[in-house]
């Protein structure tokens, strides 16, 4: 996905369809991103993750505030407390559109975590 900036100050969003993970007991989500951050712009942005089980009150689930360029990096969130549930997430830019060129965000992965072993004594 990219995020490409814009001439508004608003709050931007992708939102996934309805996502399930009734039969799942643990869960997590990670994404690699990067930014090319607008140099010319002068107010900060903050870009975030949120989830809901309704589609319309938001649960903020990680957020950054870059005020340069975002390296590549990867990203990753606990989702424990919506393993059963059904769900959505949202990718948020909120703020200036003039001051991010592009929010790069790929191999975006929501997979149930492996618990520990149980060892035979």
């Amino acid at each position: 996905m990219r995020f490409t900036g814009s001439d508004e100050t608003a709050e931007f969003l992708l939102r996934t369809p309805l996502l399930d993970a009734s039969e799942l007991n643990t869960l997590s989500l990670s994404f690699r991103h990067a930014g090319d951050h607008n140099m010319q712009g002068n107010d900060a942005y903050i870009l975030r993750v949120r989830t809901s089980t309704n589609g319309t009150t938001w649960q903020e689930r990680w957020s950054d505030s870059p005020g340069d360029h975002i390296a590549p990096g990867i990203v990753q969130i606990d989702l424990n407390d919506l393993a059963g549930e059904q769900f959505y997430i949202a990718w948020v830019y909120d703020g200036d559109g003039n001051n991010i060129n592009y929010w790069y965000i790929d191999d975006i992965s929501i997979a149930e975590v492996a618990g520990e072993l149980d060892t035979p004594q």
